[in-house]
């Protein structure tokens, strides 16, 4: 039913976190914890009013065709809880196995399934692949630092190359040469004098930005860009920055594999975004007019998944606050390109109140989607914040034990859903 990753070759940790979706009679003792924590951190279960789940009650025909509905990301009318017949748990299975075709309800029955098990079953069927995949991804690239120039970064290259190959994309590299030079911080959005075509001058070294498509279903050059960067700096693993967003984005791209889109889906995995954007840079130079066009618009991730208090979010106006006098001076039309992204995040209103996911305006460190948006395509970045710290240079910050994977599932959930509404 769901494709699996055919290069996982063995058992995958997998990160919960223990403050979200807490139900009161569902602790972390409880053998239903984990699918039952995990499904509410993603909306998919619901506990009751007083705060509990009930793992021991009877599911129903109607909350299990619901709870089927959400986890498949398919519509569902709540008139569907006016069935309370009990179902079995071969019913269940055989209901959860065929996404919600079999027959429940009807067969004689000997012993009622529990919410607790329907949970479980989900769990296993819809969520705890995706929850997997995103662990092996961050455990596999996040070994140690891989700034650009490094072996190491070559080393994720590859992974990710092999990744999107295995789901059916078709990846090419574009590589181009970068020199290491400081850039004034005021013309650092502004400037891709220091990234341009491999040996066409002096240069430090080549980087590669990964570069998976998809096909549209229908003929058509329409676009949509769905980014995350890959390098990280020379002080830091990157579980935070930004292996959270690139193993998000490769999920994403694995959910959306065998899905009939009207628009080519564009993977992409930049590379030197640490060096001043590099890889977005001369990916966004070096667009045509018409690329440009057919570009419907740019969901770029960063920075998500630190087990804190905060929760991942929607931004836009990246970066103008901090150059806003050199922006308007310089280039005037910038405010029209941030009005095309703000314009784009209320497009996406309904999907977003849905969800729960929040829209911050506020300003945030650069992020490889700017490069995208200076050029006239929308473009928007999750992100979430951290506990004040710069999480690029911080190595306490970056380990693994700092990620909630469950915000990162969270997080493809939310993306998935914002494609797929702009499928209709």
């Amino acid at each position: 039913m769901k494709k699996q990753l055919s290069f996982i070759i063995s058992a995958l940790t997998v990160f919960c976190a223990a403050n979200v979706a807490a139900f009161t009679d569902v602790g972390e003792d409880s053998q239903w914890y984990q699918a039952v924590s995990c499904l509410g951190t993603k909306k998919i279960v619901n506990g009751y009013p007083d705060g509990s789940f009930m793992p021991d009650r009877p599911v129903t025909v109607g909350e299990l065709t619901a709870l089927v509905s959400r986890a498949a990301g398919t519509e569902y009318d709540d008139s569907v809880f006016s069935q309370a017949a009990p179902v079995s748990l071969d019913e269940m299975k055989r209901f959860i196995f065929s996404d919600g075709a079999a027959e429940i309800g009807e067969s004689p029955l000997e012993k009622a399934a529990t919410r607790g098990e329907a949970a479980q079953m989900i769990y296993d069927a819809y969520a705890k692949a995706g929850v997997d995949n995103i662990s092996h991804i961050l455990n596999s690239i996040s070994r140690e630092p891989h700034p650009i120039g490094s072996v190491a970064i070559e080393n994720v290259k590859n992974f990710l190359t092999d990744a999107l190959e295995s789901y059916g994309y078709e990846v090419t590299g574009q590589d181009f040469g970068y020199i290491k030079e400081s850039i004034p911080d005021k013309a650092m959005l502004f400037t891709d004098e220091y990234v341009f075509a491999p040996g066409s001058q002096a240069q430090d070294g080549v980087a590669t930005n990964v570069i998976g498509i998809k096909k549209a279903a229908v003929e058509t050059e329409k676009t949509v860009i769905v980014s995350a960067h890959y390098d990280t700096t020379s002080k830091v693993i990157g579980a935070i920055d930004n292996s959270s967003g690139v193993s998000a984005v490769a999920e994403l791209a694995r959910q959306l594999a065998d899905v009939p889109l009207n628009y080519n889906l564009e993977i992409v995995f930049f590379s030197a975004e640490e060096l001043n954007l590099g890889g977005s840079k001369y990916f966004a130079k070096n667009l045509t007019q018409e690329e440009r066009q057919n570009i419907l618009f740019n969901i770029n991730i960063d920075c998500v998944g630190e087990n804190n208090w905060y929760f991942p979010e929607v931004r836009t106006n990246n970066g103008l606050g901090k150059i806003s006098e050199y922006a308007l001076e310089e280039r005037p039309d910038i405010v029209e390109q941030y009005e095309l992204s703000k314009t784009l995040v209320s497009s996406f209103t309904p999907v977003l109140e849905k969800s729960g996911m929040a829209v911050n305006p506020e300003m945030m460190p650069a992020s490889d989607h700017v490069s995208l948006e200076q050029i006239g395509i929308p473009a928007i970045v999750m992100y979430q914040r951290n506990d004040r710290r710069k999480v690029w240079e911080d190595e306490e910050a970056e380990k693994l034990e700092n990620i909630d994977v469950n915000k990162i599932s969270y997080i493809v959930d939310v993306t998935k859903a914002m494609l797929m509404y702009k499928n209709q």
